[in-house]
């Protein structure tokens, strides 16, 4: 392997390690926190007309049975912030993982204090709007796991 390739392959491993946060500066790899000793750069001549799209395939055991998730969803963090509305939350919750909110409610609660749930996304809104149950102005949830809604309406 030439000198310009290894030295491509250390520049692209060490780049993969920053991202995703491998690294440990105390193995000489970093000279301060977030500067990667000097490499130089490459140029290295793409020909676009040889790529190729490649469909997308679902992966899955011998049996064609989904395969597990990496990360457990029940182990999910799901944070909320002091200022924004309930509203504003579910809606980016729910962007995470690809649900739709309709907000039918004709009115918001402010989150006044940060707070952290844990666990999946449609037991996380129950847990959630479970808290403002007893609220002045209580508000009705339906979650529609198969179409990826969460429809909020009040009582």
């Amino acid at each position: 392997m030439s000198i310009n390739l290894k030295q491509l392959f250390s520049f692209s491993l060490i780049s993969f390690c920053v991202i995703s946060g491998t690294i440990d500066a105390q193995a000489g790899m970093l000279t301060t926190p977030g500067n990667v000793k000097e490499i130089k750069r490459l140029s290295i001549p793409v020909d676009s007309g040889k790529l190729k799209t490649v469909p997308l395939v679902k992966a899955g055991n011998s049996e064609g049975k989904p395969a597990s998730p990496v990360i457990n969803p029940a182990d999910h963090r799901w944070l909320a912030y002091k200022g924004e509305s309930l509203q504003s939350l579910i809606v980016r919750w729910a962007g995470y993982v690809g649900y739709q909110v309709v907000w039918d409610a004709p009115y918001d609660y402010p989150i006044k204090a940060s707070f952290e749930l844990t666990g999946n996304f449609p037991g996380v809104i129950k847990q959630l709007f479970d808290e403002f149950g007893d609220a002045e102005r209580p508000m009705k949830i339906d979650i529609y796991n198969q179409q990826k809604l969460i429809h909020v309406g009040s009582l």
